[in-house]
């Protein structure tokens, strides 16, 4: 309302709102531009408020990708290499970043150490791929003094920031001065006294640099009148407003403590002073404050402000109009569980999905509140490595589009290629004979089934290990697809390696709890077909359901899926985008179980679920149903 009187009149009274801390600023601005957009989507909302509060370079995120330069040689990592090169900033121009991600990808697996020697074969990686690794390990190969003093850190800094930011261009007025700002902030630390009495490791002159941020301050270009700006209780005193309301004026929060000569001083008249001069400069003052916090917790007034009076009157103007001073609360209306996602809870892999899918409480306790069981390595190998080193050989010699079979010697080649990665050496060269041996004949003998399989299939390509990241119902999922078919008709057929047991018949359940490929389903179009490649000698082949008739034995029409109850006729037949429609259904309830931090006991499969959880002793589903049999009894 403040914003669109200030467009229909010329002396609209200005409107002043008061924040606790200067961290608040774009909590506020970007949620009050977005109400007002949806109101009045033809003006730009932003352009109409203003903030007198600067703030501290070190909160921008621009900052923050420069520093990750920066931090990372404090102490290395394979997960800060990781968060490093997700910037494309950092990438060489002439190197797509999707060959950055799959260099890191393949190698994510490998420690800091390792990544430093590790090496891509020549003959079966692109050459983008050992360009964009050459590139990291360069960066690796950098390492600061063990104690230097200030220029020979800022020698080094320039060096290393001229090697791998020099070619990143700015976009915009704001990015270049804020760049700038952050060399600034790497001079300023020279004018700090401790540096120049002795020399300092790395990670104590990063500190200083972080000292130096966080008091270098980022001022916005103000401009002659906005509806609405933004400032502190100190900028109130020193100018004219008609209206200020208070923000978060809630008990141990608002008003921030004041220092004050005595320690006798009573806080709550030190602010009843300063309201005192505040009233004198507008004509009306509101306190705000929310019923709740985020977490379902009430929120009480603040004691600094319960004594001042409601009711004063103007002595200035000569009138005896009264001056609203009002306490208000807002209505907050939150879920019923948990809190809300954090931005790392905002990005998740399917995984997350499958386990709330088995379980909401197992859900909620692994992926929530990150409770998980230790994973004991067993001494040699066991099932998931298997399962691995088979899904690597298959990624490069299960090329379906080729009539011609791999040969046993690349198949052994590309077996020993993968047992050379350091996650496999500790096993003994007996071992890793067997191993191999073992492999060679699992592949061999999948892939002379899949030739005879797909003899009547029409593909017109194939890709493996395809990563994706798409947006799914609020949420954004990481994901990584063993075989992606690409169709004559121009769908794709979504295929899963598996060593292990699998059963398709879950995938029409209600609450499947495999959802994997359901959900690359809903996030791969068109797609026309999903299914395990299992190599399990239990259930060998095919396993899966497809759009139309099936070419393939294993893959089921899912046209021939009975919806109606059995002796109802006439019976009414599944189809692809009714399934499409039942799955999205199943997965949207999954994902809202999962924003809401439902912690339900509902094991999917009863007994079988739970006992592959390790999580009972957290969710004591058991103690609970012993407790209810025996007040039964």
């Amino acid at each position: 309302h403040r914003i669109f009187q200030s467009q229909q009149q010329d002396n609209a009274p200005r409107l002043a709102m008061i924040l606790p801390r200067h961290a608040d600023v774009q909590k506020f601005i970007t949620p009050a531009v977005a109400i007002y957009q949806s109101y009045y989507p033809n003006i730009d909302a932003s352009a109409l408020i203003t903030s007198l509060i600067p703030e501290p370079i070190a909160k921008h995120k621009l900052i923050q990708s420069c520093n990750a330069l920066l931090t990372f040689f404090v102490q290395p990592s394979t997960d800060k290499l990781q968060q490093l090169f997700r910037w494309s900033m950092y990438a060489d121009p002439a190197i797509a970043t999707v060959h950055y991600h799959a260099v890191l990808t393949n190698t994510e697996h490998l420690n800091i150490k390792q990544c430093k020697k590790y090496q891509f074969p020549c003959e079966t990686t692109p050459t983008a791929q050992l360009q964009a690794w050459a590139h990291i390990q360069s960066l690796l190969a950098e390492t600061p003094p063990a104690h230097s003093d200030f220029h020979t850190w800022i020698d080094w800094v320039n060096h290393i920031v001229t090697k791998y930011l020099g070619h990143f261009t700015p976009q915009g007025d704001e990015q270049s001065q804020m760049i700038q700002l952050w060399l600034t902030s790497l001079k300023q630390v020279q004018h700090i006294d401790d540096l120049h009495a002795e020399t300092h490791d790395y990670a104590i002159w990063i500190d200083y640099v972080h000292l130096a941020q966080k008091n270098t301050y980022h001022r916005q270009a103000s401009t002659s009148h906005k509806a609405i700006t933004i400032m502190s209780w100190s900028h109130a005193l020193d100018m004219p407003i008609d209206e200020l309301i208070f923000i978060g004026n809630h008990a141990g929060n608002w008003p921030s403590k004041l220092a004050t000569a005595s320690p006798q001083t009573c806080q709550a008249h030190c602010w009843q002073s300063i309201h005192q001069q505040l009233q004198n400069n507008c004509h009306s003052i509101t306190y705000l404050h929310a019923h709740h916090d985020e977490q379902g917790q009430p929120l009480l007034p603040s004691p600094l402000t319960a004594n001042i009076n409601q009711q004063t009157y103007d002595t200035n103007t000569g009138q005896n109009w009264q001056k609203p001073i009002a306490v208000q609360t807002i209505s907050t209306q939150w879920p019923s569980h948990g809190p809300k996602l954090n931005q790392s809870e905002q990005s998740i892999a399917t995984s997350v999905i499958q386990a709330y899918s088995r379980c909401h409480a197992q859900g909620f306790l692994q992926h929530r509140l990150h409770i998980r069981p230790k994973n004991k390595k067993p001494y040699g190998i066991d099932a998931m490595d298997l399962g691995n080193i088979v899904h690597h050989a298959l990624q490069q010699l299960d090329d379906i589009t080729q009539e011609t079979l791999p040969t046993t010697q690349e198949i052994s080649n590309s077996i020993q290629q993968c047992l050379q990665q350091p996650a496999y050496h500790h096993l003994s060269k007996a071992q890793k004979t067997t191993l191999s041996q073992h492999i060679n004949t699992v592949i061999s003998d999948w892939l002379d089934y899949r030739q005879t399989a797909h003899a009547q299939d029409k593909v017109t390509s194939s890709q493996h290990e395809v990563s994706m990241q798409k947006d799914l119902f609020g949420i954004t999922l990481h994901m990584r697809i063993d075989r992606l078919d690409y169709l004559q008709d121009g769908s794709y057929r979504i295929i899963d390696y598996k060593t292990g047991l699998c059963n398709r018949a879950d995938w029409l359940s209600k609450r499947p709890q495999n959802p994997q490929l359901i959900i690359y389903a809903l996030c791969v179009h068109p797609s026309s077909s999903i299914a395990y490649a299992s190599l399990h000698p239990d259930h060998y082949g095919y396993q899966g359901y497809c759009a139309g008739e099936s070419t393939i034995t294993g893959i089921k029409s899912i046209e021939k899926i009975t919806l109606s109850e059995p002796g109802i006729h006439p019976k009414i037949m599944n189809n692809w985008p009714k399934q499409i429609t039942m799955w999205q259904e199943s997965i949207q309830a999954i994902v809202t179980a999962y924003r809401q931090a439902a912690m339900t006991l509902n094991p999917q499969d009863g007994d079988s679920t739970c006992q592959q959880c390790q999580l009972q002793a957290v969710c004591r589903l058991y103690e609970r149903q012993s407790q209810a049999m025996e007040t039964t009894a």
